[in-house]
């Protein structure tokens, strides 16, 4: 770079306060000044500092003002910098030492080290030198500097050796040795190595002459013959800033240097140079083929060049993109300096836009657009040398054209033009018979290729073309992904394609991997990240997912794995429907060569194609102009005076092509009736878009009488129209949506129809980021000051573009067509004058770009099918098409009024099946437009939302017929409406086709028990099933060793899993087994292992039916065959209660096995085994026999014995020498069997003395000794006998067993029952062993504790309690008391409020501190579903629930649902407008406390406000909610406010809608159905049966479902009676069927006493009567004495020990007066039918803890429904299961106490509901008419002896 001196009108400005390390690069960005007028100066003592001059100020005004414009200091990094005006008037001024763009390499270039410069070097003064030396007598002065000083005319002494340059800081040598100031230029540290492109130091070869050689040459584009403004090079300012580049870089490359490189790099097509250069200027028409990767792009401009020196080299490039990366990359290699000096680009139309145009000397990189408008200008080329059209294999249009196009000018300047057609090996001979040329220049790649293996993956059957890339594309990406080391291809459609593909794959991206997009509307920064992938990310994968310019343009390297789904987008004119369609078809069989051979340079490259390869119909690319229309190139042939007749085509167009657009054309009255081009065709092919958006723009220009103030608008419009891509950046693809959303969420109403002025406005936004005040020169955004030449803030607009997601590149290219179309129009060579109508007053700009777009696009004009509905789609008026409209666009994102159904679409496009989608739509004003004829032609009222899915599922199958294409389905779930919109001549046909849909009842299997009911609308039972064993499978030939393998088994051959089975009794393997083949699933495997036989029972129908659909038939077995089988039951504890016996066989039996007491117990058991140890031979009935012969055998022993047979003998000797006698020990069948051997024995063989020889003890000789055998009796080892565990089929099975059957079969065999207790948290229970010794004793049974080790938790162990010595009935009331004493209260999550009310107790903590301070164990479970689990006493956990429904009272004042209609709810979705408009008020009102969030599930939106918001806060949330709402609906009506309650009455936010009529109900519906058959809804003129789908709803709980399901099914029992004699338990918790004939019975599931008749239980009145004398006997007794004598009784034995003890019982006596209370009890008991008073069997007691202060109101008057609070588990009032739950309710007047609890007869009735294992809840009416309920007793308890009683005065 030269360094510049300054002359009188140059001004600096001089930066103080820089930091060593702060270069050139970094002040020219904080300054937004070039880097060339930067120059740093370094500090030359220690006392001064560095510091920058900042010159090229124009005059002192530029300086001051920049001067002015930082005149206050600032920090820059660590450094505060500060400014001042600088002038150096006597001295040489320092000027322009500066790096270029890369400020790494400048810097560190500018670095040198010190120990780099010579020893004695000295830096001078930047300011003066010499200013501290004497003037005076110079010459006898010697200089300070000595022989270093670079002064040559300094006036002081030096030595002979002194030597200096003469060039000084101006010196370009890399050589000169001189002394020179510290100005000039560093040397390179690199030298002639350096590879820099624009290093601003001296290299070696690059001198000033190669400069000089340079500067003369012309630096024009392309001249036109028309303007004479033209003839000039380029524009002043333009030719100055060229000029400024040529400046920064003098040195370029040498022809010697670029031949080293080449050399270095060694591109294939190197090696063919010299033949090219000959050919080329031999034969004038070159055909190069090669493949991607060669080299041709690159480097045939560079040898057309290094042959025709002076002259331009012109290179046609298809894409913007590509013409400037390859100017960028060959001027790299050709100059070593970035574009603007030999080598340039041109990508638009404006000379003087440096963003349109970088202009070379030698090398101009053009687009074939710009080509084909430069030749407009200039016919014969004049300029151009050499022609490069480039990419001639994807034979588009543009290029097609200019290849005929240089064809005729060769024909014109047959001596001094040449023609070089690059391509690849595609379509060689078509191009070679084309030019007549002999042969084509083939260029050979350089490095080896491989075969490359192909695997077709075809898509799953059934697989949407729309799902395919989440279906299919990705998971194959995903399954090869990690087989290859190196990167991966996937080819796509288009821009969309490759955005939804990454966005996809970016969930489960691999390490280290980059996913990066690849197409041709990408940024030049992007597609440079792609090309230095590798150099930049070396230990990265890039996945690459790209269109079809990866296949020729854009050379990939390392590329292993191709994925190619086969599908290409492209442009084709549809003659039909007279409109050009964006459709997506199949590749050619070329294409998929290209993209298979992508990974041939690869050895281990694989093309994967998810395509069948018979689906690729062509050879070759269908060329653009056989399926393009054809106006514009006609309307230019017509300008030049071009005959298409004669015109050299490659591919001449298609004849009814040319002559629709020249009716087109002459429409648009652009040629005249002889065909000849009009002075507005002119203008239209000057303008170079498709002629119908010059017509819209020119017919607003000429007609309207605002058009001025309409043509920027209208300009924009046709710019981004016509402008290829999209405005949006990859970067960030899976945000960018979302952002173009917010920006739509901004736009007014006016805009808010129309995706033109969305787009517009985002154009504006970017334009005016950069925009600066012409009266500061700053810019409005950074406040940077900017000469007055300079338009706009570069900086701000590509931060605003990097911020929003937006390309800027193709922003700037809108903007450079705007600003030449506009300059166009204006023109007067056209003579266009403003128009001077004007439309309806009313009408907006909208309105009037509407209509005349629809005038130029008649075709392109539509309507919404359904206004409120856009999402079912459109439909375009000419053609008579169904189309759909894209997500993208804004007309999607909210309800349309009637008026604003109609639009103009720009964009059409078509997928692979034939569906159309439409992008970019305008509305348009209704007048003139043909009415829509759609209506609605079928309306249905109270439709439930399952028979609505139905009828949507039908109508989606019918749609494909072509009657039914207009159909559109519009269900209100809210209302339970139904419509359905078409044509009036399909209704009938729709009608029949739904008629029995329509009137089909809503029908729904449930099962109850042992019972599987069909129910009806209202819960009408209209059938039941019995199921009892139904759900039983035996199964055989399992190839299953254990429970593990039996669970992975079961979900492979069944499909069910361990939690569908309620009951089995597999038994594991205890030796291991071992397959022949471990891969082998074969189930007629002989060598494998095949478990016993054995049976499994479902919990549910569906499991069952599972299971059997899947079941081989060789795994049935017989009840017989299983019966052979003993391997012990599996079931759950609650099962196994009332079912487990104990059977003990004593010792003094018969030996038996499990086996044969099985089979003598079936069918009344399914199991028996052995308890304890197994039963050995030394359990049998045995004797020792000593003083034996030692040779005594066992044959010898049985000869003695004759005739009994022994089961076993065992010999023993008592030395081992040889000596001594012999023992046995005999075993004997039985005991009878024993005494007869003892007496056989005694008589005979122990009465003969036999010899035997033994050693003596005191010399140790062996000696002879006569002894006689003696009989004595073995010991049993298990004296106690036998144990077996039998399990029953059922439980009225264990009942006969032990009572019966047992008893009856053996006198001697002793049966018990046995039920078993895990207690998980014994630990939180201070008088766990008091507890259950006191439930033992109540039910008279033993009970044993064991430890389980094997389940601790956090340290504490379980505890299993056993239950013997009993009934069956007996233990297992027992351990169900335990089990109600020790369950966790469960709560699970059913709702949204519930889930936020938890949340909110859980995140502050809230719920914890309460837990520990009443040592509770509480814990959140997430699995399938989220629940809470409450653990320990149930005195504590009463309190704790009581705190939780205090609690849950305040919250719901916090918490708001906003139910949506259905109309507006389908603006809701993922990344929708409505999502992200409600996303930004969520983001707005969080910072004040409140979220709000849409739920699809129910389609609401919830509004939570945290504790400390205010209430006018939520209202002001709830209001500004509603606002956005009514934006998205056409009437407003968006949601539903506070409804009434139709059962209760009450306002609520919280009510859903009954399917069948559309009324309101909120959560009291259980409580008030539950009283009523059928279930109905309660309003009186309605009155219709409620759908099976809201019970669901209403009933949460499957507890309270199945009540009153238990309900529905016992009336159907009573209709049937004749028939059925089954009847419910009336039992509230139990399920079980029993008879109705037996009368008063034990129920053998609950083992309670109960009538099914008339439902009382546990009434020793009912005991040998008949209900009728039960009912009489007792009306004879005193209710009320009875009743408290009764409830006194049952307080003291249900009383807990853990609670404090009872001081006094007193009864209600208000009562005996006949109170308020005893009144509405009464008559709450004739309301259901009992008598008053009414029969205490039909009630039970139960507990209630309240105030004290509120006994006595309660005693007197009863329990107040308006005095409810905490009401966690529904609507009513609360009573204790137990006295320790009701505890925690209990509020004494003094914390010492005593407590006051109330002892409340609760009546069995509708209104009751149970929560299992914490409270009854009575839900009396809330108008307190009558009472269910009656307070009987009041309990004082305490650690008082005594205490006043509560009800006193």
């Amino acid at each position: 770079m030269s360094s510049l001196r300054n002359n009188a009108n140059e001004w600096s400005v001089k930066v103080l306060g820089l930091s060593t390390d702060v270069g050139g690069t970094e002040l020219s960005i904080q300054f937004d000044v070039n880097p060339r007028r930067i120059s740093i100066h370094k500090p030359q003592s220690d006392s001064s500092e560095q510091y920058a001059l900042i010159g090229e100020f124009s005059s002192e005004t530029k300086a001051l003002e920049f001067v002015s414009a930082w005149n206050e200091a600032f920090r820059f990094g660590q450094a505060e910098l500060r400014c001042e005006l600088y002038s150096e008037r006597d001295n040489e001024r320092i000027l322009d030492e500066c790096s270029n763009n890369r400020s790494n390499t400048s810097n560190s270039n500018r670095s040198i080290d010190d120990d780099e410069k010579p020893s004695c070097y000295a830096e001078p003064s930047i300011d003066d030198p010499y200013a501290s030396q004497q003037r005076s007598r110079s010459k006898d002065i010697p200089c300070r500097h000595g022989d270093h000083c670079f002064n040559a005319d300094c006036p002081y002494r030096h030595s002979p050796n002194w030597n200096v340059c003469k060039y000084g800081a101006q010196c370009t040598s890399f050589h000169c040795t001189a002394n020179h100031p510290r100005t000039r230029k560093d040397k390179c540290r690199y030298g002639s190595g350096c590879r820099t492109n624009s290093c601003a130091f001296l290299h070696p070869n690059r001198n000033s002459d190669d400069k000089r050689s340079r500067k003369d040459r012309s630096i024009s584009p392309v001249r036109s013959r028309d303007d004479d403004s033209s003839q000039k090079s380029c524009s002043t300012t333009n030719e100055r800033s060229n000029d400024q580049r040529r400046q920064s870089y003098q040195h370029c490359k040498s022809e010697e240097t670029r031949m080293n490189d080449r050399q270095n790099a060694s591109p294939a097509i190197f090696a063919a140079r010299t033949e090219f250069c000959e050919r080329l200027q031999n034969e004038r028409i070159l055909i190069v083929v090669g493949e991607i990767g060669t080299g041709k792009s690159t480097q045939l401009p560079q040898y057309a060049a290094e042959c025709f020196p002076d002259d331009l080299i012109v290179s046609v490039q298809p894409r913007p993109v590509s013409a400037m990366l390859l100017a960028n990359r060959v001027a790299d290699e050709y100059d070593g300096a970035p574009a603007g000096n030999s080598v340039g680009y041109q990508i638009g139309y404006d000379h003087k836009r440096k963003n349109d145009c970088v202009v070379g000397t030698n090398i101009m990189f053009m687009t074939d657009t710009v080509f084909l408008y430069e030749y407009q200008k200039d016919p014969n080329l004049s300029r151009i040398r050499v022609l490069i059209v480039d990419e001639v294999y994807e034979r588009s249009l543009n290029i097609d054209i200019i290849i005929g196009i240089a064809k005729l000018v060769l024909m014109n300047r047959p001596t001094d033009f040449y023609i070089v057609i690059a391509s690849t090996t595609t379509n060689l001979q078509l191009f070679v018979d084309y030019f007549d040329v002999s042969s084509a220049l083939v260029v050979r790649p350089k490095n080896p290729t491989y075969s490359v293996p192909v695997e077709n993956r075809l898509p799953p059957d059934g697989c949407p073309n729309h799902k395919l890339i989440e279906v299919h594309v990705i998971p194959t990406l995903l399954n090869f992904y990690h087989k290859h080391r190196e990167h991966t291809i996937v080819f796509l459609p288009g821009q969309r394609d490759i955005e939804k593909a990454i966005q996809v794959f970016s969930n489960d991206i691999p390490k280290d991997c980059i996913a990066l997009p690849l197409y041709g509307s990408l940024s030049y920064e992007e597609h440079r990240q792609i090309l230095e992938f590798d150099s930049k990310s070396p230990d990265k994968r890039m996945v690459l997912f790209c269109a079809n310019i990866a296949e020729t343009s854009i050379p990939v390297r390392n590329i292993q794995l191709v994925i190619d789904t086969g599908f290409i987008r492209q442009s084709r004119f549809d003659a039909q429907y007279n409109w050009n369609v964006l459709e997506t078809v199949r590749i050619s069989r070329c294409s998929a060569s290209k993209r298979r051979d992508l990974v041939s340079h690869s050895k281990y490259g694989r093309c994967v194609r998810l395509y069948d390869d018979r689906d690729l119909k062509d050879e070759c690319i269908e060329p653009e102009i056989l399926r393009v229309s054809f106006e514009l190139p006609l309307l230019q042939f017509k300008r030049l005076n071009i005959d298409l007749h004669t015109f050299p085509f490659v591919t001449k167009p298609l004849t009814n092509t040319i002559h629709h657009s020249t009716d087109v054309l002459t429409q648009l009255c652009c040629l005249d009736k002889h065909n000849d081009i009009t002075l507005r065709g002119q203008l239209f092919s000057e303008l170079s878009i498709d002629p119908r958006l010059s017509a819209f723009m020119t017919n607003i220009y000429t007609e309207q009488t605002e058009s001025q103030r309409l043509l920027p608008l209208i300009t924009t419009i046709a710019a981004i129209l016509s402008t290829p891509g999209s405005l949006f950046s990859s970067k960030g693809t899976v945000d960018r949506h979302d952002v173009d959303l917010q920006h739509s969420a901004t736009l007014d109403n006016n805009k808010c129809s129309s995706d033109l002025f969305r787009l517009c406005s985002m154009f504006d936004e970017w334009k005016s980021a950069g925009e600066i005040d012409r009266k500061t020169n700053k810019c409005q955004r950074c406040r940077k000051t900017f000469p007055s030449d300079v338009d706009y803030c570069q900086s701000c607009r590509i931060k605003h573009s990097s911020m929003n997601g937006l390309n800027n590149q193709i922003l700037e290219h809108i903007e450079s067509s705007t600003e030449f179309y506009r300059g166009t129009i204006t023109d007067p060579r056209w003579n266009l004058k403003t128009g001077s109508r004007s439309f309806h007053k009313k009408w907006s700009d909208g309105d009037i770009i509407g209509k005349h777009l629809a005038k130029v696009f008649p075709t392109h004009v539509g309507h919404l099918l359904v206004p409120h509905l856009p999402n079912e789609g459109a439909r375009l008026i000419e053609s008579d098409i169904r189309v759909t409209i894209a997500n993208r666009s804004i007309y999607t994102q909210h309800a349309h009024e009637c008026a604003q159904q109609y639009f103009v679409a720009t964009l059409i496009t078509q997928v692979s099946s034939g569906r159309y989608t439409i992008d970019r739509l305008h509305q348009i004003p209704t007048r003139d437009v043909p009415v829509s004829p759609m209506q609605q032609i079928l309306v249905r009222e109270n439709i439930g939302e399952s028979t609505g899915n139905k009828i949507r599922a039908e109508l989606s199958n019918i749609l494909s017929e072509s009657w039914a294409k207009w159909l559109v389905y519009d269900y209100d779930r809210l209302s339970s409406r139904l419509a359905v919109w078409g044509l009036k001549g399909d209704q009938a046909r729709l009608e029949s086709i739904l008629a029995p849909m329509l009137s089909r009842a809503n029908i729904k299997n449930i099962e109850c028990g042992s019972v599987r009911a069909t129910f009806q609308n209202g819960l009408i039972c209209s059938a039941v099933e019995i199921m009892e064993d139904d759900l039983r499978l035996c199964l055989q030939r399992v190839p299953c060793e254990t429970f593990d393998e039996l669970q992975v088994w079961f979900r492979i051959k069944l499909n069910i899993t361990r939690h569908d089975i309620r009951e089995n009794n597999f038994q594991e393997c205890k030796t291991k087994h071992k397959n022949s083949s471990d891969d082998d699933d074969d189930d007629d495997d002989d060598d494998a292992y095949e478990a016993p036989p054995f049976y499994i029972v479902l919990k549910s129908t569906e499991a069952f039916q599972r299971a059997i659909a899947n079941l081989p038939a060789h795994h049935i077995c017989s009840q017989q065959a299983l019966s052979l089988s003993t391997t012990g039951t599996h079931m759950d504890e609650k099962d196994s209660w009332g079912r487990r016996l104990v059977l003990t066989i004593p010792a003094s039996s018969t030996s038996t096995n499990g086996k044969d007491i099985l089979n003598r117990l079936i069918p009344h058991a399914v199991d028996c085994h052995g308890l304890g140890q197994r039963r050995s031979i030394r359990d049998q009935p045995g004797i020792q026999l000593i003083n034996l012969p030692r040779d005594t055998d066992k044959s010898f022993v049985r000869k003695i014995l004759q005739p009994i047979n022994p089961l076993k003998i065992s010999l023993r000797q008592t030395h081992k020498d040889n000596i001594g006698s012999s023992s046995a020990h005999i075993f004997f069948a039985d005991q009878q069997q024993c005494q007869q051997a003892k007496a056989t024995l005694q008589s005979g063989f122990c009465q003969k003395p036999i010899t035997i020889t033994v050693r003596s003890q005191a010399n140790r000789q062996l000696v002879q000794k006569s002894v006689t055998p003696t009989l004595s009796d073995l010991a049993s080892k298990h004296s106690n006998g036998q144990k077996f565990l039998v399990t029953a089929t059922h439980r009225e099975s264990a009942l006969r067993l032990y009572k019966e059957i047992i008893p009856k079969l053996e006198s001697s065999w002793t049966i018990d029952s046995s039920a078993t207790v895990t207690v998980t948290h014994p630990h939180l229970y201070p008088d766990f062993d008091a507890l259950i010794a006191q439930i033992a004793k109540q039910f008279a049974v033993q009970v044993q504790q064991q430890p389980v080790v094997k389940r601790q938790r956090n340290g504490h162990t379980a505890v299993r309690c056993f239950f013997s010595n009993g009934s069956p009935q007996k233990t297992a009331a027992a351990a169900a008391m335990l089990s109600q004493a020790t369950s966790p209260i469960i709560i699970k999550m059913t709702s949204d409020r519930q889930k936020q009310l938890f949340d909110e107790l859980f995140s502050r903590n809230i719920i914890q501190e309460w837990a520990t301070k009443l040592k509770l164990e509480v814990c959140r479970r997430e699995r399938s579903h989220v629940w809470i689990e409450i653990r320990g006493p149930q005195v504590q956990q009463g309190e704790l629930m009581r705190q939780i429904g205090d609690y849950s009272d305040k919250f719901d004042e916090r918490f708001r649902v906003l139910e949506l209609k259905s109309t507006v709810a389908n603006f809701f979705g993922r990344r929708k407008l409505a999502d992200v408009q409600l996303e930004a008020l969520n983001d707005t009102w969080s910072n004040w406390g409140c979220s709000v969030a849409y739920k699809p599930k129910t389609r609401s939106i919830i509004i939570y406000a945290d504790p400390d918001a205010s209430q006018s806060l939520i209202d002001s949330c709830v209001t500004e909610v509603k606002q956005l709402l009514t934006k998205l609906s056409a009437d407003g009506n968006v949601t539903r406010d506070q409804q009434k309650c139709v059962f209760c009455g009450k306002l609520s936010y919280s009510t859903n809608t009954l399917r069948a009529c559309g009324h309101a109900y909120c959560r009291c519906a259980s409580t008030h159905l539950s009283s009523t058959y059928p279930l109905q809804c309660n309003e009186p003129k309605c009155k219709a049966n409620i759908a099976i789908e809201d019970l669901f709803e209403i009933f949460l709980e499957r507890e309270a479902l199945l009540t009153v399901c238990k309900k529905a099914i016992q009336i159907y029992f009573n209709n049937n009676a004749k028939t059925l004699d089954q009847a419910f338990c009336p039992s509230t918790e139990c399920y079980a069927l029993i008879k109705k004939s037996r009368g008063y019975q034990t129920c053998f599931s609950c083992g309670r006493d109960i009538c099914p008749s008339c439902s009382v239980i546990d009434n020793d009145a009912h005991i040998g009567r008949t209900c009728k004398e039960r009912e009489q006997f007792e009306k004879m007794g005193d209710f009320l004495t009875n009743l408290f004598k009764t409830a006194e009784k049952f307080a003291r034995d249900n009383w807990l020990p853990t609670l404090p003890p009872i001081i006094r019982v007193d009864y209600n006596m208000a009562l005996v007066d006949h109170c308020a209370s005893l009144k509405r009890f009464y008559k709450g008991a004739e309301s259901l039918g009992f008598s008053a008073p009414p029969d205490m069997a039909r009630g039970f007691f139960a507990f209630h803890g309240t105030a004290a202060t509120a006994i006595k109101p309660i005693c007197t008057d009863g329990f107040d429904p308006k005095r409810r609070s905490g009401q966690a588990c529904g609507p009513g009032e609360y009573f204790g299961v137990t006295a320790a739950i009701s505890h925690g309710y209990c509020r004494p007047l003094s914390p010492q106490g005593p407590y006051s609890m109330i002892i409340a007869f609760l009546l069995n009735c509708p209104q009751l509901s149970t929560r299992p294992g914490f409270c009854h809840v009575m839900n009396n009416p809330i108008d307190w008419s009558a009472a269910y309920n009656a307070p009987v007793v009041v309990v004082s308890y305490g650690t008082q002896s005594s205490c006043q009683s509560p009800l006193a005065s």
